[in-house]
């Protein structure tokens, strides 16, 4: 379990992580700071991205369509 930094909200690991904006996700190899990772590009704003790490499972494909609330994955602790 983790506590974020910025809201100080309690992060469940295996609690299922969704997407904010609608767009394209993207799905880097692991690396060793961020771990398993998804990162969506906006569709509508290319200059914005939402990155979530150190994720225990990922339940999206490259360059897939996701919308608003689809679960992308599960908070683990990879990285």
């Amino acid at each position: 379990d983790f506590k974020s930094p910025i809201s100080g909200t309690v992060i469940f690991k295996g609690c299922h992580v969704q997407s904010e904006p609608e767009g394209t996700p993207q799905i880097p190899d692991c690396e060793q700071s961020y771990g398993q990772q998804v990162i969506v590009r906006s569709d509508k704003d290319t200059e914005f991205a939402f990155r979530i790490a150190h994720l225990s499972q990922i339940n999206v494909s490259d360059n897939q369509i996701v919308k608003v609330g689809q679960k992308l994955g599960e908070i683990g602790s990879t990285g």
